[in-house]
């Protein structure tokens, strides 16, 4: 025997309830689907798993000095000066500035920042010891290289492009080669970064 008021309908047998029922089938269907296909990927082979790029020294992330990680303050001598004390990326270029007086490279760093996105692919030196210049010779330039254009064509402020390359001198006696892997409007470029000590310090 029903519990039901004579002459009412069940709500499962109501279209309302029988549409309720439908629509929320078909929700948990698709969210089934877009989970399957995320996993499995387009083609039905596992969908590739982002790889974290090489680097001579340390690790490159997005906040490049990751949680637990002390970056290291200022230049430690190494046998040839011509050899990286780090390379890697991508790293993100914001208007948030990268220290690569650390290493790895802080992002984020407040005060101590050598060089940030100025808006309008601007990379902007943070004081007046930090320098910046554009890399026009052939191929990748080495310590020297970024040592000596710095020295004859430092500036404070460098319009840049997607694959330019740019020699940065920090605070605390370095030289590093930015390379702009994009260029985004309003900041976010991503970058490779290579950073030695400066050999004419």
């Amino acid at each position: 025997m029903s519990n039901q008021a004579p002459g009412r309908t069940s709500f499962w047998t109501s279209f309302a309830g029988v549409v309720t029922a439908v629509a929320g089938l078909l929700s948990a269907l698709i969210a089934a689907g877009a989970l399957i296909f995320q996993i499995v990927g387009r083609d039905g082979t596992p969908a590739p798993q982002p790889q974290a790029r090489s680097t001579t020294s340390a690790p490159a992330s997005e906040s490049v000095a990751g949680p637990g990680s002390q970056p290291t303050a200022g230049p430690t001598r190494v046998d040839d000066p011509g050899r990286p004390l780090w390379h890697g990326g991508p790293l993100r270029f914001d208007n948030n500035g990268i220290d690569f007086d650390t290493t790895p490279p802080t992002r984020d760093p407040g005060p101590s920042m050598d060089v940030y996105d100025g808006d309008f692919f601007q990379i902007v030196a943070y004081n007046s010891s930090n320098k910046v210049a554009r890399w026009t010779g052939t191929g990748a330039p080495g310590a020297r290289d970024c040592s000596d254009l710095l020295a004859a064509q430092g500036d404070r402020i460098g319009k840049f492009t997607q694959s330019q390359i740019y020699c940065v001198r920090t605070g605390g006696g370095r030289v590093v080669a930015v390379k702009f892997l994009d260029a985004k409007q309003g900041g976010g470029s991503q970058i490779d970064a290579t950073v030695w000590l400066d050999p004419a310090a």
